[in-house]
């Protein structure tokens, strides 16, 4: 399996056979377009570095926020590329978990209620690193509504952002 391209991995008693992207990078970049190589070589990294275990995010506030700005620019960039909704799902994935957290990765603190220090780090980052981009837009409105306590406000700008397409879930 290794020698063509996979490896054995387990997740929470799961055994199946992943994909081994150094041996795509090693066998395959040469021949593909910089741009389809630029979008793999970012595939690969995230793979390496992870994002989530049993619904918990494995990555630091800031990492989340490059991988969304990246994948923003990246679309941006290259509107004609042959994976761009493949490209756009990565964007949209990252975003929706900016905004929804994951179930043990929550978005407000299980004891009191409020943000959790993780996604208001992010979402400062956020505000300094890409203050005009789409994501900081889309998330502004939202931090500003949970930093006020305002929980029903940010509900509605949920809800809103599913109906309208801008997330995922």
């Amino acid at each position: 399996m290794e020698a063509n391209g996979f490896q054995v991995a387990m997740t929470e008693g799961f055994t199946y056979l992943l994909q081994e992207r150094d041996f795509i990078a090693k066998h395959f970049y040469p021949f593909v377009s910089p741009t389809l190589k630029q979008f793999l070589v970012q595939l690969n990294k995230e793979n390496k570095e992870g994002f989530q275990e049993d619904a918990g995010l494995t990555i630091g506030p800031t990492q989340l926020v490059d991988r969304v700005i990246w994948w923003e620019n990246f679309v941006q960039k290259h509107p004609d590329f042959i994976l761009l909704k493949h490209a756009e799902a990565e964007r949209k994935a990252y975003l929706s978990t900016l905004l929804t957290g994951m179930d043990n990765s929550p978005i407000l603190s299980f004891d009191d209620n409020k943000l959790d220090p993780y996604y208001a780090e992010a979402y400062q980052y956020l505000n300094k690193k890409a203050p005009t981009s789409k994501t900081n837009e889309v998330l502004k409105p939202y931090y500003e509504a949970l930093q006020k306590g305002d929980t029903a406000k940010a509900y509605t700008l949920l809800t809103r952002y599913k109906l309208d397409k801008v997330i995922g879930y």
